[in-house]
């Protein structure tokens, strides 16, 4: 929640205004309802400690409502402002030892796209519970990009899931100085394609063979 001069404003952080230091500032807190659930790796026992885990209003990241981390028996409890319908995500990167797939809760397996995401219902003065992931083992896709002889920085790599423009999700980053490039949560297909996205007219798109 933020102090926005007229009250609490808890999904808008830009509209919070500073204060002075040395200032009294009186503050009524509302009262939250709580979503609890468990993480756990792909075998549904093994719990993951400090995993993030994330509620939303809205799907694919909108309207953030509240968040916690897990502790070491994958615990995770979250406090949002009201009653209603909220969507859930679960993110490993704060956790750097881990090396798994990020997930939304859909309800049944989970799901690492946004768009396929269920709301968890929330009910007024009723903890919503068991709302709980299990997360897939990642896998790392890594290689360098050059134009025959020298590295090129600063080009896009992609993981997809098909080729031709097949949906499916994606995953990427850039390359580094020296032309490296590493997905940490790639993709789990083997029938991953790398794409290079053209950043210059002297670097054309292509595809891993």
């Amino acid at each position: 929640m933020e102090l926005n001069g007229t009250g609490l404003d808890y999904f808008n952080c830009d509209a919070a205004v500073p204060v002075p230091s040395d200032s009294v500032q009186n503050l009524t807190v509302q009262t939250g309802e709580v979503i609890t659930g468990i993480v756990t790796a792909s075998d549904g026992t093994t719990p993951f400690f400090n995993v993030c885990v994330t509620a939303y209003t809205d799907t694919c990241h909108n309207g953030h409502a509240g968040n916690n981390n897990t502790n070491a028996n994958g615990h995770y409890r979250i406090v949002v402002p009201a009653a209603g319908d909220y969507y859930l995500y679960a993110q490993p990167q704060c956790n750097e030892t881990l090396s798994v797939l990020e997930e939304w809760w859909n309800g049944a397996d989970g799901t690492i796209d946004c768009n396929n995401a269920a709301p968890v219902t929330v009910i007024a003065g009723e903890e919503c519970a068991n709302k709980d992931f299990t997360l897939a083992q990642a896998y790392t896709i890594s290689g360098t990009v050059t134009d025959g002889t020298n590295p090129v920085a600063n080009i896009d790599v992609n993981a997809h899931e098909g080729n031709c423009g097949t949906p499916g999700m994606t995953f990427g980053g850039s390359t580094d100085s020296e032309g490296h490039y590493r997905f940490t949560r790639a993709i789990q297909s083997s029938s991953a394609k790398n794409a290079l996205v053209r950043h210059s007219t002297t670097i054309l798109q292509g595809f891993q063979k």
